[in-house]
Parts: structure tokens; C-alpha cells; sequence
């Protein structure tokens, strides 16, 4: 069972993170060098729900590691090694 304050902590926690969805257009969606499918499923299910929303959504991956064969049937064409110029 969850105490109190717990739930006060999740409750702010995710009215910050929807506060973010609200006010912001743009968002970098990223996950770490090398991503396994639990990371790119992450990655794209993110992204996908960020579109839903109407929201601007760029998926970037840091390095030139090729992604691993077996993950070829997700939708990834859109994914970027490269930050968008706007980011610093």
C-alpha cells in the first residue's frame, strides 16, 4: 500500500509532466547509444503519442551504431543521428 505522500509526489509528478505536454509544441525524443527494442519501442511509441497529441516530435539516437537487423519492422525511417539545429 502507498503511503500519503507517495501519492501527493505522483500526483504533482504527473501534473508537471502534463503542464509540459500542455504548454510545449516541439519535442527531441530520444533514448540511449546502441537501443535495444525495449528502448525503440519507447522511442517510437513516444513519438507516436506526441503526434496524437498534435505535437511537433523529432526521434533522435546519439552515434552511427546501425541498428540491429531484427528491429527492421519498426517504423523508424524518420529517426535522426543528427540534432535538429535549433538545439543546442
Amino acid at each position: 500500500m502507498s503511503s500519503p505522500q507517495t501519492t501527493t509526489k505522483q500526483q504533482a509528478d504527473l501534473g508537471a509532466v502534463t503542464d509540459a505536454l500542455r504548454s510545449h509544441d516541439r519535442f527531441l525524443v530520444t533514448t540511449h547509444e546502441n537501443p535495444d527494442g525495449d528502448a525503440l519501442g519507447s522511442l517510437l511509441a513516444m513519438t507516436m503519442a506526441l503526434r496524437m497529441l498534435g505535437k511537433d516530435a523529432y526521434m533522435y539516437i546519439a552515434g552511427q551504431a546501425p541498428l540491429p537487423g531484427e528491429y527492421a519492422f519498426m517504423p523508424l525511417e524518420e529517426l535522426h543521428r543528427d540534432l535538429p539545429e535549433d538545439v543546442s
